[in-house]
């Protein structure tokens, strides 16, 4: 009895396996995700850059003659140089005829063959990838600066971030803001005493050097703050349209940017520390984006930025 009872379970078993076998699986799979959205390129600051410089001679009512993207390629102190002349292309050697009288022998051309009929291929539609909308200000308050070593063979770009400096070397500063306006320069010594050394005005894009700086016995971190007050005068206009070489004789200024002067250094706003930095090549990149409260108002918060130099 027992062996017997084995044998009907066992084959009760296999009819059940059976069974389940010849019935589907439930499709209770989750769908398959749609394909991911290609990542979408991101300017970089030297780009953005370009392009404040683009906006604000446009704002300036002048037509650019030559790419601004292209002519902030490179340092900073090469800028808007002008162009040389492309060396003429190579002559071409002429090629002798042949005689007229001389058989030339040219091959028969293989035949050529009917083409295949055109078959239509069903239409698959592409995917179709909604690009989210990421706004861009138009204008950026920053600037593009070096700082270059001076040594006996002559200056050497260093990055005060990393560079350690000893005493008795001597650096300058190069820089070109994005905006025209005010700079005021200020130095921390590694007491913590702050002074102003320097206060300029400077076109958008105009190059401005600060030094020579020596580092003297006193050791420790020693800091410039610069402070950029965007403004705009008539001067400043006309040396930022001659700066990256515009053509044209606008009537006036379009950009809306507050006028310079001690009214409007008197109630200026406090200054918002520039935190976007981005190194390229030997040239670093300071920037911030401008709201669009700023550019309805025409009154532009001041942006400064701290440069380190750490002298042991």
């Amino acid at each position: 009895m027992l062996h017997r009872k084995c044998v009907i379970t066992a084959a009760a078993s296999l009819l059940a396996v059976a069974s389940l076998a010849q019935e589907p699986f439930p499709q209770d799979y989750p769908p398959p995700e749609p394909a991911a959205r290609p990542p979408s390129l991101k300017q970089n600051l030297r780009q953005l850059f370009a392009g404040t410089l683009a906006t604000v001679v446009q704002g300036l009512g002048a037509v650019v003659t030559t790419g601004i993207t292209q002519s902030v390629n490179g340092a900073l102190l090469g800028w808007f140089a002008k162009q040389g002349v492309a060396p003429p292309a190579p002559a071409a050697y002429p090629q002798q005829p042949p005689p007229m009288d001389a058989q030339v022998y040219a091959p028969p051309l293989p035949p050529v063959p009917d083409p295949a009929p055109m078959v239509p291929q069903p239409a698959y539609p592409e995917p179709a990838y909604a690009e989210p909308a990421y706004p861009e200000p138009a204008l950026y308050a920053g600037l593009a600066y070096e700082v270059h070593l001076q040594t006996a063979s002559g200056p050497v770009p260093v990055d005060p971030a990393t560079h350690v400096f000893a005493t008795g070397d001597r650096f300058v500063v190069h820089y070109r803001p994005t905006l025209p306006g005010e700079v005021e320069v200020y130095n921390i010594n590694p007491q913590g005493i702050e002074r102003q050394i320097d206060r300029v005005a400077v076109a958008a894009g105009q190059l401005a050097t600060l030094g020579t700086y020596e580092f003297r016995d006193q050791k420790g971190d020693e800091v410039l703050r610069l402070v950029m007050l965007p403004c705009s005068t008539e001067a400043l206009a006309t040396t930022t349209r001659d700066i990256v070489r515009v053509e044209g004789s606008p009537a006036g200024t379009g950009l809306n940017l507050t006028h310079c002067g001690v009214a409007t250094r008197a109630l200026r706003p406090q200054s918002r520390d520039i935190a976007k930095v981005e190194l390229d090549g030997q040239t670093a990149f300071a920037l911030d984006p401008v709201s669009p409260q700023e550019l309805a108002s025409g009154s532009f918060a001041p942006r400064e930025i701290r440069l380190t130099f750490h002298h042991n």
